[in-house]
């Protein structure tokens, strides 16, 4: 077994152990079960002021995402993570095709 399947597989236990508890993130409407990386709110002090910072990064099995319209999330869809709403600005695809990275930002933020 690949260092990639093994991750993919592991992941899938951990969903398993947490049960209903496990990480999700809504896409229209679907929860979808993640391994959460970080998830940063908060405002920064630029020029003219304060401005809003949020970033969140999690992982996904490619497995959860096979069954949902167009192959799921899409870059700058709208995803939800712990009733706060995100833009997602990157999707990182792993060798081997069964993992996928989320990078996220507040929609607000500029593109």
């Amino acid at each position: 077994m690949d260092v990639y399947s093994k991750h993919a597989a592991s992941l899938k236990a951990l969903q398993a152990y947490h049960g209903a508890a496990c990480p999700l993130f809504v896409w229209n409407g679907i929860n979808i079960p993640i391994l959460p990386g970080s998830a940063v709110r908060g405002k920064d002090l630029g020029m003219g002021g304060f401005k809003l910072r949020s970033d969140l990064k999690f992982t996904v099995n490619v497995s959860d995402l096979q069954s949902l319209a167009g192959g799921g999330p899409q870059l700058k869809q709208i995803i939800t993570y712990l009733g706060d709403p995100y833009r997602i600005d990157s999707i990182e695809k792993f060798e081997g095709g069964l993992l996928q990275r989320f990078e996220c930002n507040d929609p607000s933020q500029g593109i």
